[in-house]
């Protein structure tokens, strides 16, 4: 049968229901026209159905894969549809098996736009059951839009329900009434995976034959269709998915398998596009989904692996918004001791939903209203840099995901398309979405933007690292945006890529962490060597620092020796700063490893000591065994005015009572790198301190500070602190040298530790990399103060960048 005769064929089937729709004798039928009420076009079936559920009105569908339309010139002008044609085309010359057609705007989309069953036989339905005759032994319900059962127990002589293509969540007990029943069919339904659902034991009351819950995305394992035949005498047919490694959900599917790709098509369009794109035969509905399948995956398998094109646009977002973006990423992964599932179908670590409060139902209102409460900050930072990018995208919610991988699937409710950016150190996990019937784009969004149409199948690629974090900013509510191309740049062969990316320059550093407790914990930093970094020019150096990833990282501009002396820059993710003491310990540590510093000498106690030459001075610094130290300049102490003091508690939430005055007042102090130092009276109010960021980060912008070090005395009569840098990107540090430092005089000062003394600082615990810092203070307090600690080399890495 060719294409139009199948149009035609089921233009057919669609009147035949439209007329036996409008037909129906029954006077109370609750039917619904295609005639717009006012109310906004619904896409989901699980939308249009919740909204039937509680109203009884159907609502008009927005059947953005079943509206037929010729191309529209604007849409034939497209650049990106005009490759896609290209390519699609070119690759269907190269297969001799494929169908022979002319390009149309089909081929964006492999075929699956479709619209002969749209308009009165999608529209048209039943709500309730109509008032028939008792006598009846046979009665056909099906499509559409039927949820309950009331009254079904005076059909006493049924012996065949069809059910088929309705709403039903949960069956009505009220069935079990029908005792001369034998034929029951609820496909295609929605019935959830209960006991209670599927009226499971009480099916050995009737005298059933046959029972068909196949099609029911929920009511799909082994499991279940062992319990039903338990207590049904006759046949029961379930679809049980029989191919392990896609799973029972769309979250289980791998993403390498040509078939968890395909999985997210209906078996119609698969029929189709086997037909149209294959030539394969019509299958029609005697063949089972798995039939069709296996013969469309034989199809591709004969033509060989589908083409990989690529998107990247060429605008990143600002590194100081994304780094603030990670570091709250990371506070809220880290808040959740066994992950945070909202969706368990997704194969992801932590996964949540913010939702604007004006687009949830009145049930959740309070629920949404209370999360996005909580996640103010990250909403806001999320929010304004979307509007950044693209100022007219409306979007109504917000996924955020830490290491989601795989799960290929369309997101069926969605309004149009969404937007996608991930953070956080890894390679690869682009998104993935198919675009044709043999061509997937690869859409990359680390660090930038990517636009894509999840109306069409899509995945996470395959990734590697430490961590993943993404938001995909979408929408569900309002009018719905037409079909057209997957993906809105014009994209790249690989090829292309790989040319566009040799002007690119590979900058190897290593992981070192700082400030460990024994071997573990600390603060990361990468340090690039001597030989690598009198390639990387200054202006390239954040970029560098940036791709890298951490708070800091340190560059060995050159090391003289005799005397020794080395020079030292670091660089944040946004800018270049002065002094870093975890990176230096890092680095130091590094270079005593790679033989790049002359070996200790004997009768120096076994201590190797030198000169840095750095951005705020020359500072000394001294090794013995595994701890490295670093001078520093002696403290400045500096007021806080009045005013400055309020934002500083309103940023930190807390109250004036909870600061430890009679310690010393809160105060701005610095030996090379100015900080606002706080003392409070509870270790409890120091662990459950939830700054707000962007105050912070406006009140240490104003002050000229790096931010807010926070501490309080244990009774270990040692120091807890906590670091808070937003300004720089970093919402919470692990392990700071200088900062505590600066503290270190700020007590001496204030009599808390006396001049000449050693003193343990700890830093990072609530954060899972527990660090200890130590300070030495010196004699009297215009000489300078000693910070060090010890270190652990992590790994050896690489980043790609742009050197200008």
């Amino acid at each position: 049968m060719s294409k139009n005769a199948l149009k035609r064929h089921l233009r057919k089937l669609a009147k035949k229901s439209a007329s036996a729709a409008s037909s129906n004798p029954s006077s109370t039928a609750t039917t619904s026209s295609n005639n717009n009420n006012g109310s906004n076009p619904i896409g989901s079936k699980s939308s249009r159905a919740n909204i039937t559920r509680s109203t009884g009105v159907i609502p008009p569908r927005a059947a953005h894969r079943s509206v037929w339309s010729p191309p529209l010139p604007s849409q034939l002008s497209s650049p990106v549809i005009h490759y896609l044609e290209t390519l699609e085309s070119a690759l269907r010359k190269k297969h001799t098996g494929s169908s022979s057609r002319p390009s149309v705007l089909e081929d964006c989309h492999g075929s699956m736009i479709f619209s002969p069953l749209s308009g009165p036989y999608v529209n048209k339905g039943l709500t309730s059951i109509p008032i028939v005759i008792t006598s009846l032994t046979s009665l056909d319900l099906s499509s559409n839009y039927v949820s309950n059962l009331t009254g079904i127990s005076r059909l006493s002589s049924l012996k065949s329900l069809n059910l088929s293509r309705n709403i039903f969540i949960e069956l009505d007990p009220e069935i079990l009434s029908c005792k001369n029943l034998e034929i029951l069919d609820l496909t295609h339904n929605m019935l959830r995976c209960s006991s209670k659902a599927l009226l499971i034991p009480h099916w050995s009351n009737l005298s059933l034959k046959t029972l068909d819950l196949r099609y029911n995305n929920k009511v799909n394992t082994v499991r279940i269709h062992d319990k039903l035949k338990e207590c049904c005498r006759g046949t029961v047919l379930v679809t049980v998915n029989n191919f392990g490694e896609e799973g029972e959900g769309w979250g289980e599917r791998d993403e390498g398998h040509l078939r968890s790709q395909l999985e997210p098509w209906n078996t119609a369009g698969l029929r189709r596009r086997l037909v149209t794109e294959f030539k394969g035969k019509l299958m029609g509905l005697e063949y089972e989904r798995e039939q069709v399948m296996e013969e469309l995956i034989k199809a591709y398998d004969r033509e060989g692996p589908r083409e990989i094109v690529y998107v990247e646009s060429e605008r990143k977002v600002d590194p100081g918004r994304c780094s603030r973006l990670l570091g709250l990423l990371r506070g809220w992964s880290s808040s959740f001791k066994n992950g945070n599932e909202e969706r368990k179908s997704v194969k992801a670590e932590n996964y949540m939903i913010l939702t604007k409060v004006e687009h949830v139902s009145s049930r959740n209102k309070s629920s949404a209203a209370k999360k996005l409460c909580e996640y103010t900050e990250l909403w806001r930072e999320a929010e304004e840099a979307m509007y950044e990018h693209d100022p007219g995208f409306d979007f109504t919610a917000i996924a955020v995901t830490h290491n989601f991988k795989g799960s290929p699937h369309i997101d069926r409710q969605n309004s149009g398309p969404f937007y996608g950016l991930s953070l956080g150190r890894f390679r690869g996990g682009g998104i993935r979405v198919e675009v044709t019937a043999r061509v997937v784009a690869d859409v990359c969004t680390r660090e930038r933007f990517g636009k894509v149409d999840g109306r069409f199948p899509h995945w996470v690629n395959e990734w590697d690292g430490e961590e993943r974090f993404s938001l995909i900013f979408y929408r569900t509510e309002g009018a719905v945006e037409e079909v057209q191309a997957a993906i809105f740049e014009v994209p790249r062969t690989l090829e292309e890529m790989q040319e566009a990316q040799k002007s690119n320059q590979i900058v190897p550093f290593t992981k070192v962490n700082g400030f460990t407790a024994g071997h573990d914990g600390g603060n990361p930093a990468g340090v690039v060597l001597p030989e690598i970094a009198k390639t990387v020019p200054p202006a390239s150096r954040v970029a560098v620092a940036h791709a890298i990833g951490y708070s800091e990282t340190c560059f060995v501009d050159s090391i003289e020796t005799n005397p020794l002396r080395i020079s030292l820059n670091y660089y944040t993710p946004v800018e270049q700063v002065d002094v870093c003491g975890h990176a230096t310990v890092a680095c130091l540590g590094l270079l005593l490893k790679e033989g790049l510093l002359p070996a200790p000498v004997a009768d120096n106690g076994g201590m190797i000591e030198g000169a840095l030459n750095l951005q705020c001075g020359e500072v000394r610094f001294e090794i013995v065994g595994q701890e490295v130290f670093m001078s520093q300049l002696p403290v400045r102490v500096a007021a806080l005015e009045e005013d400055s003091l309020k934002r500083l508690l309103e940023c930190l939430r807390v109250k004036e009572e909870d600061l430890d005055d009679a310690l010393f007042l809160p105060c701005l102090a610095s030996t090379g790198l100015w900080d606002i130092m706080v003392a409070l009276k509870h270790e409890e109010t120091l662990d459950s301190l939830a700054p707000d960021f962007r105050l912070m980060s406006s009140l240490s912008k104003d002050l000229d500070a790096v931010g807010v070090h926070v501490c309080v005395r244990t009774p270990k009569n040692c120091w807890k602190v906590r670091n808070f840098a937003p300004r720089f990107g970093i919402n919470e540090e692990s392990a700071t040298g200088t900062s505590n430092c600066a503290l270190a005089g700020v007590l001496g000062r204030a009599g808390a530790m006396k001049w000449g003394e050693r003193c343990v600082f700890e830093q990072g615990d609530g954060m899972g990399a527990s660090s200890r810092i130590l300070v030495r203070l010196g004699a009297r307090a215009a000489e300078p103060a000693w910070v060090g600690g010890r270190y652990k080399i992590m790994e050896s890495s690489s980043v790609t960048e742009s050197i200008e």
